[in-house]
């Protein structure tokens, strides 16, 4: 995701609601400080009800959206997802790494398990189960290939 830059230079992580960035609020900026170095990693901006509010109303569109989506088209979304995270994985570990001084490998190892769960997620949306994912396979024994 792209970074907005506030109105002093610093890289902010947008707030997005419905596709749509929500204007910065310079008052509701923070840092996101490195545990390592103590120096900002990024800045965020939290939000109010207002904001919280207009989050949950698009999230509750999207869903009557979905809801009402072909079984197939949940699984391509799905997967085209786990497909993005693979695809860009080396960043999403960059940005453990910077966010939380994680180690690389519990990065790594953060990445090949959103691709599994969502992976297993989208071979199960034809069928009605009632059991828990955690059920399903064990997470010790993952081993996705990351390109």
């Amino acid at each position: 995701m792209k970074l907005e830059q506030d109105s002093e230079g610093r890289s902010v992580v947008p707030i997005v609601i419905d596709n749509e960035f929500v204007a910065l609020d310079p008052s509701r900026i923070a840092p996101v400080i490195s545990s390592v170095s103590g120096e900002p990693v990024h800045y965020f901006q939290s939000a109010d009800v207002e904001t919280c509010n207009r989050a949950c109303d698009a999230a509750w569109v999207a869903f009557k959206t979905w809801k009402r989506s072909k079984v197939a088209e949940r699984r391509e979304i799905i997967l085209k997802a786990a497909n993005l995270i693979l695809e860009r994985s080396s960043e999403f570990v960059t940005a453990q790494v910077q966010e939380t001084s994680c180690t690389e490998a519990w990065g790594l190892q953060n990445v090949k398990i959103a691709v599994a769960y969502m992976t297993e997620i989208a071979a199960c949306v034809s069928s009605i189960r009632g059991e828990l994912l955690f059920g399903s396979f064990h997470i010790h024994f993952i081993t996705l290939p990351i390109y």
